[in-house]
């Protein structure tokens, strides 16, 4: 359900309207938006210190589709909090990664290392 992670701020009245509904119909679809909400707004302002209560909240409800999700972040929860709290991002060294893994794999038994090495160096 992208409606739940979107903010609700962005949402067309429809898509509000829509979103009301499901939760009134249900209880468990509106503590399930409630919660998504309250992840999704640490992750936009950045906010790791409210992790745990979060967790808490999640592991307190009866949503058990949600407890392998919470048991994964708490199994790691040094590495969600900084993702959560550091300005710094990974994300352009992963994707320098796949470009090579994808120029390697399109190359896979064609010759040796020169020639990935060209290619690379040609794509970047």
């Amino acid at each position: 359900m992208w409606l739940f992670l979107r903010q609700p701020d962005h949402l067309t009245e429809r898509e509000r309207q829509l979103v009301e509904h499901l939760c009134q119909m249900h209880e468990e679809v509106a503590v399930a938006y409630h919660l998504v909400q309250q992840f999704a707004l640490m992750l936009r302002t950045r906010k790791g210190g409210q992790l745990d209560a979060w967790l808490e909240a999640v592991a307190q409800s009866t949503l058990s589709d949600l407890h392998p999700a919470a048991y994964s972040i708490r199994s790691d929860i040094e590495a969600v909090e900084a993702g959560l709290i550091l300005p710094w991002s990974n994300g352009p060294v992963e994707g320098k990664i796949t470009k090579l893994k994808l120029i390697k794999r399109s190359m896979y038994g064609r010759s040796a290392f020169p020639l990935l090495r060209q290619k690379v160096l040609k794509a970047a």
